[in-house]
């Protein structure tokens, strides 16, 4: 986890955007740790995080679904 102290939508502009998808308001995950999908749900091994509704169409459009 890491707690930048610019705004989060600035902090995401500087990841890869190949490799990072924002999720959530609060969650941008590396896309290749994602390990399954349950529902509105993303788990990194056992960590769960959720699928925000304003995001979960281009999360799917971009992992393919």
């Amino acid at each position: 986890m890491i707690m930048p102290s610019m705004a989060f939508s600035n902090f995401a502009e500087l990841l890869p955007q190949s490799a990072f998808i924002r999720i959530h308001r609060s969650f941008i995950i590396n896309k290749a740790r994602i390990t399954h999908i349950e529902g509105n749900r993303v788990f990194i091994n056992t960590i769960e995080i959720p699928i925000g509704s304003n995001y979960k169409d281009d999360f799917l459009k971009e992992i393919g679904f």
